[in-house]
């Protein structure tokens, strides 16, 4: 069919083809069909042919819902009382036309792990020649005494965290759960409005060293026991 000229005979209707197809080669069939109809539609010029190419997709439409009606019988006749739900909703899926692709490759966290143990493996010192790795061992206590000279200097730009700065970052919508990077209902619930409050003062001190405060690691939590 070649857009923008008239047919002068009628179109076929689409079929499943022979008896020995299978359903997956009749729907694609149907398919393929129906999407050349859709695509050259708009290139028709003849009323009736137009009417013609419109009927033939419709029919098009009702035969594929046909082709999913017999599959979807076809899979609940094999559901048992064994059958899992992940086996079950695979058949919904497919019968709907919702199929799940697999991934790009098939053990994608074991490829990760492989790649960084490769990247390790590759830069460890060991590889290193004698001479590089007597060079790293001098500069290295060099190295951890710079870093900790500047981690406690003090920065002109660090100012303590206002309460109202900690009520801004209070999510309305629920609580957080362990593991979000968000502020917890409990813990502003604690938060006081005075000069000198204790969480305040850990949030800052926290934030100044750039680095977790001892102070966390040394609260005392009481568990709360469960009601019998």
């Amino acid at each position: 069919m070649t857009p923008g000229r008239p047919l002068t005979s009628p179109l076929p209707r689409p079929t499943l083809g022979h008896p020995g197809m299978t359903e997956k080669e009749g729907r694609g069939t149907t398919t393929k069909h129906l999407t050349v109809l859709q695509q050259n539609i708009h290139g028709l010029k003849m009323r009736q042919t137009v009417e013609n190419v419109r009927e033939r997709i419709i029919y098009a439409r009702e035969q594929i819902n046909i082709i999913r009606e017999e599959r979807w019988l076809w899979h609940v006749g094999h559901l048992t009382h064994t059958t899992n739900m992940t086996q079950m909703w695979q058949h919904v899926n497919r019968v709907r036309g919702k199929h799940t692709h697999p991934p790009a490759y098939p053990n994608s966290a074991g490829k990760a792990g492989q790649l960084i143990t490769d990247y390790r493996d590759r830069s460890a010192s060991v590889r290193l020649t004698e001479q590089l790795r007597c060079r790293k061992a001098e500069l290295h206590p060099t190295r951890w005494v710079t870093i900790t000279a500047e981690t406690l200097l003090h920065d002109d730009t660090d100012h303590e965290i206002l309460r109202d700065e900690l009520l801004r970052a209070w999510k309305t919508s629920k609580d957080t759960v362990p593991g979000d990077n968000d502020i917890t209902y409990s813990m502003l619930s604690h938060v006081c409005n005075m000069v000198g409050d204790p969480l305040l003062c850990l949030f800052s001190r926290s934030l100044m060293q750039s680095m977790v405060h001892k102070e966390w690691k040394a609260a005392n939590i009481i568990p709360i026991p469960n009601a019998q």
